[in-house]
């Protein structure tokens, strides 16, 4: 009878310690479930990784998740900006209505998103602490909204087949050849873009004469290290290599995956490797100038 009691009180103790260790572990970013459209807690910290719970409730048609604790949802043809506070708790929504977006770009700080129309040519800057306007950008062709800076008055964005920077005085500046990507620099106008052959150039966006680094073609996504000191560049063969600020590779390591792009996770400063939560998602992060690996088990089933 002993025995039994001891063996209870562990199963008991064991399960009551598991539901404390997930409780208590941090979130350190989000991912919209593409079986589902929910919303679902990256958890853990580096190395052990884990899906969390579901920090909204709705299946969504389309999301665009910021840097920061925002993100922008479509629920029923209509926008919302959804607002988390630092244990990821919903403390906001603002209702946005019916908007002509495809898509969304958030600057680094996530204060300010750029939206472009589908069938309306033009596009708008908005204000994260209420959704108004900013500012406007005319013109008469379609526009696709690709990247903001943090100071919101330079952006880049796609006209047709060719990227085109965006400035203080509203004027146009063009970049021959498509955009696959592209990230300010924090707090700077500082870009990093990825074209669409897989080359990368680096360049200011107050100047006119962007460099092309010297890395191998075939790139996919690029993002800034969180302090700013290395640009991380995906590349479609698994390759992640570390650019240091005058341009030179500090850093190459190999990912056993086939990288579908690259996207901040939440505050954490680490970054996503797949879009998608049915399949494996492998996260990178810099520890001290190293390019280090965390992986995701893929959802087998939708959550519920």
């Amino acid at each position: 009878m002993l025995s039994i009691f001891l063996i209870a009180s562990f199963v008991v103790s064991s399960a009551l310690l598991a539901e404390v260790t997930r409780v208590s572990a941090p979130t350190l970013g989000v991912v919209a479930d593409a079986a589902s459209g929910r919303l679902i807690a990256i958890e853990g910290v580096p190395g052990r990784l884990n899906f969390g719970r579901e920090i909204w409730p709705t299946p969504v048609e389309a999301v665009w998740l910021a840097a920061e604790s925002y993100a922008l949802v479509q629920v029923d043809g209509s926008w919302r900006l959804l607002e988390w506070n630092r244990d990821w708790v919903l403390t906001r929504t603002v209702e946005l209505g019916t908007q002509d977006w495809t898509h969304v770009a958030w600057n680094p700080a996530g204060s300010a998103w750029l939206a472009c129309g589908d069938v309306t040519p033009g596009c708008a800057v908005y204000r994260v602490s209420d959704g108004t306007v900013i500012r406007r950008i005319e013109s008469r062709e379609k526009l696709g909204a690709v990247a903001l800076a943090d100071n919101a008055t330079e952006a880049l964005l796609q006209r047709g087949k060719v990227a085109v920077v965006w400035g203080k005085n509203n004027e146009f500046r063009v970049i021959e050849g498509g955009v696959a990507a592209a990230a300010f620099l924090p707090g700077q106008s500082r870009l990093a873009l990825v074209q669409d052959a897989g080359s990368v150039l680096l360049f200011d966006a107050a100047t006119s004469n962007p460099a092309q680094l010297e890395t191998a073609e075939g790139a996919l996504g690029a993002a800034w290290a969180p302090d700013g000191r290395w640009l991380v560049i995906a590349y479609r063969d698994g390759k992640i290599r570390l650019v240091d600020d005058t341009g030179r590779i500090s850093g190459v390591a190999d990912c056993a995956c086939r990288p579908g792009g690259l996207w901040p996770m939440g505050r954490s400063g680490m970054l996503r490797l797949q879009e998608s939560a049915k399949q494996q998602i492998f996260v990178v992060h810099i520890e001290d100038g190293a390019i280090q690996f965390s992986m995701l088990p893929g959802q087998e089933q939708e959550l519920h």
